[in-house]
């Protein structure tokens, strides 16, 4: 009897198992496998409108091979960071009705375009902290046509030398987020800085002035409307044209005077006031020097002069005087020094100059 119910409990047990795990074979049996549709992507840094446009049965999930390119959010939302390609893998959840499945994607992320602002320009031959003024969305770079003319540094300032025209190229680096751009611009410079001065009718300058007969030098005011005429060269060769106002045409008169000036880091630069009065007195240009003489019968002087970098280099004095006429005493001098005549003339032949040399003016 007792082996009898024991088969029994048994054989209820089994069945009560049985019955446990049918309706979960069914289930798992009647679910269904499901597709997600999604597409490649294409976006551009910082456009962070897009999404990953994916559909599926059931709810979706989203992981990016690297998210330092572009990440993604749980809505399927992208944050495109910098220039590259990721695989994107979209999930969709397991339910009681459909199996998970999973689908990879590309997401190409294309760097920006960028645009460098910038202008052609004019600037004058001597001007100095002049910039090129143009702007990118990254680091700049720039080169001339011809850094003769006018040069440009690494943060684009313009040092231009001499008149002419050159063309600046503008870089803008590539960066993650950039790609590289480039701009071409014109610098037209001029080396009329000096018709500042010509059309000003009025105007006064603190100025280094010789006394006449004197080898001393003081500073004092001079007027521009003293003035009539003018010269323009470039005394040293560096590109940068100076101007010298003349009260004489043709170096003649008791009023014989010259106003030397130049241009250097974009300021007006009055050098000299010299007083030529006297039958010897008259200016020429050779070797690169002003030459400025003064003087009558009785002595004559004669300096020389150029200009560097915005400054009045006086190169040479060299004197003569008679001091004793019915003996012909004569005294010579070299930058002050009382020296021989052999040594004066050869002081002299430092810098040779003839009529042909001579300054004509023109009138203003």
């Amino acid at each position: 009897m007792k082996k009898g119910k024991k088969i029994l409990s048994m054989a209820l047990m089994a069945a009560l198992v049985m019955i446990m795990f049918i309706p979960q074979t069914i289930s798992a049996a009647s679910r269904q496998d499901q597709t997600i549709v999604a597409s490649n992507i294409t976006v551009l840094v910082g456009d962070n409108s897009k999404k990953v446009n994916a559909k599926a049965r059931t709810s979706l999930s989203y992981k990016s091979s690297d998210p330092s390119i572009v990440g993604v959010s749980p809505q399927g939302k992208l944050t495109p960071k910098r220039g590259g390609t990721v695989k994107l893998t979209v999930y969709a959840k397991a339910t009681s009705k459909y199996n998970s499945t999973k689908k990879t994607i590309t997401v190409k992320v294309n760097r920006k375009n960028q645009v460098i602002t910038g202008a052609n320009k004019t600037v004058y031959a001597g001007d100095a902290g002049k910039k090129i003024g143009a702007q990118g969305k990254t680091s700049l770079s720039y080169k001339s046509s011809n850094p003769s003319v006018c040069g440009i540094s690494s943060n684009g300032v313009l040092t231009p030398k001499r008149a002419g025209t050159v063309k600046i190229t503008i870089y803008a680096k590539a960066t993650s987020k950039y790609n590289s751009a480039k701009k071409t611009v014109v610098v037209n410079i001029r080396g009329d800085w000096y018709k500042k001065v010509l059309n000003q009718k009025y105007g006064s300058y603190k100025v280094l002035s010789n006394r006449y007969g004197s080898t001393d030098f003081i500073s004092k005011w001079v007027y521009r409307s003293d003035f009539t005429y003018y010269k323009v060269a470039d005394i040293n060769n560096d590109g940068i044209q100076e101007l010298i106002l003349a009260t004489n045409r043709y170096n003649i008169g008791s009023d014989n005077r010259i106003f030397l000036l130049t241009y250097y880091e974009g300021r007006i630069k009055p050098l000299l006031c010299f007083e030529a009065a006297g039958a010897r007195g008259h200016f020429f240009l050779t070797k690169n020097v002003l030459v400025a003489t003064t003087g009558d019968t009785k002595g004559a002087m004669q300096f020389y002069f150029t200009v560097d970098k915005g400054k009045l280099v006086k190169k040479l004095y060299v004197g003569r005087v008679v001091y004793n006429h019915k003996k012909r005493i004569i005294w010579y001098f070299v930058n002050g020094k009382q020296t021989t005549k052999s040594a004066w003339e050869k002081a002299r032949s430092r810098y040779p100059y003839s009529s042909g040399n001579e300054i004509l003016f023109s009138r203003i």
